[in-house]
């Protein structure tokens, strides 16, 4: 009987190889095999250290879209600036006469505001400072009179014309609310930077015009 052939070198090297070569289902079946299709090019590893690059989109998330767009304002043609203006205005004010000690409203503020810069002023000429009808001052500088701040007095030229004028104790109340108001106003401006607050400065002469020069005094 003969012996057995003794295995070539060649059919060793085979026979390592295949007991070497890795199985093809565990290939497949190792995370991220099947995430790449064949035809796809193998991703490229940015060498160690180097920076990390990512897209960013130019297109303004409609969260962004909420924000108001501060370089686009435009008063001239634009309601809605008109309209953020006029809110910030108005809420401005009225938390300023808010800090003044009493049961006034801002109208009431307003009027007395304008006797002291205008006395002795008639109450027809205090409708047409304040913009409104007649009766209306008339009400409201009875409720002045009544809590002392102010009094009617006789024209000594036109006796059948009366003109209001500012009492001590409302001159007190005045500087009062103004006092309350620069407080307020001082305390809000340490909330903004310094670019904030020279825009404001810049912008002011420019609303003191809005007022056509009737600044007032309240």
């Amino acid at each position: 009987m003969s012996a057995a052939p003794k295995p070539t070198d060649s059919s060793r090297s085979s026979s390592a190889t295949l007991a070497t070569a890795p199985d093809p289902h565990i290939l497949l079946n190792r995370p991220g095999a099947g995430d790449r299709s064949p035809s796809q090019p193998p991703a490229t590893r940015q060498p160690s250290g180097a920076p990390e690059f990512r897209k960013v989109s130019l297109v303004r998330t409609p969260a962004d879209a909420n924000q108001p767009d501060e370089d686009a304002i435009d008063l001239a043609r634009s309601v809605e600036d008109l309209d953020r203006l006029r809110v910030v205005l108005i809420r401005i004010a009225r938390r300023i006469r808010s800090r003044a000690q009493g049961d006034f409203s801002p109208s009431q503020l307003a009027v007395l505001g304008t006797v002291i810069n205008h006395q002795p002023i008639t109450n027809g000429r205090i409708a047409e400072i304040e913009h409104v009808r007649p009766p209306t001052t008339t009400r409201i500088v009875d409720t002045l009179e009544r809590a002392g701040f102010v009094e009617r007095t006789p024209d000594p030229d036109d006796r059948r014309c009366i003109r209001v004028t500012v009492t001590p104790e409302g001159h007190a109340y005045a500087d009062e609310v103004r006092a309350a108001g620069r407080t307020w106003l001082a305390e809000q401006m340490e909330f903004l930077d310094a670019d904030d607050v020279r825009s404001i400065e810049s912008a002011l002469p420019a609303l003191e015009r809005l007022l056509g020069g009737d600044l007032g005094d309240g």
